[in-house]
């Protein structure tokens, strides 16, 4: 299953790669709307038993707004480690960039006493643990770790290396992430009138445009 997350607008695309070939059994994508108004959704490949018991290698390849993600997985090994970026009310409410270190594994124990270190140029930053789960929809335990990044290094662009280290295929999982600044010009904002309006609700929408537009995050505010 390749699950992805809080992406907008809801056209994409999902090919999965099976040691380099295309899955030939894969799931049609449905689309579910979360709180924040962006979408969730998640496809399935299908294999026989005789590919998942060898040691395969499993892409998958999402294009979302012209831009292609590939996320490969083997499931001989025990962990994989994912980094999210921050989230907009701590952003705009708090002032603050926390990042999200997602530590995923087939096994509580080994998902439990993974150990999350993270840096910024090689200085360690301030990490909270969250509690281990075991998401609906999902086969796997899942352990989320709030990482807290200077706002001004964040903005600035600076790389953070988050990793963790595999006991059981005795290997280190690297991943970094960074805030893209674009051409760091002031981009166009217009909030466009509504279409329709019904008794219950008026959808707006938030119109954020520029020749290089880098990462942009919006949050809405009614009066207060």
């Amino acid at each position: 299953m390749c699950v992805i997350e809080d992406f907008y607008p809801k056209d994409l695309t999902v090919q999965w790669e099976v040691n380099d070939t295309n899955c030939s059994r894969q799931s049609n994508l449905e689309y579910e709307l979360n709180a924040e108004g962006h979408y969730n959704t998640h496809s399935l490949c299908k294999v026989s038993n005789e590919m998942w018991n060898t040691n395969t290698e499993y892409i998958c390849v999402v294009n979302h707004l012209g831009k292609v993600i590939r996320v490969k997985k083997n499931f001989k090994d025990k962990l994989t480690l994912r980094l999210k970026p921050p989230t907009e009310r701590e952003l705009f409410v708090h002032n603050k960039v926390v990042l999200e270190a997602v530590v995923s594994g087939d096994e509580l124990e080994t998902v439990t006493e993974a150990s999350v270190s993270c840096k910024v140029k090689n200085k360690p930053v301030t990490s909270v643990p969250g509690n281990v789960n075991f998401p609906e929809g999902t086969s796997q335990f899942k352990r989320t770790r709030y990482i807290f990044v200077d706002t001004k290094k964040w903005f600035d662009g600076e790389m953070v290396t988050c990793s963790i280290h595999d006991r059981g295929v005795n290997r280190d999982i690297k991943q970094e992430i960074s805030f893209d600044k674009g051409d760091g010009r002031t981009p166009s904002v217009v909030i466009h009138s509504p279409d329709t309006i019904r008794t219950d609700a008026v959808s707006l929408v938030c119109e954020v445009t520029s020749p290089k537009l880098g990462d942009v995050y919006i949050m809405w505010k009614v009066n207060k």
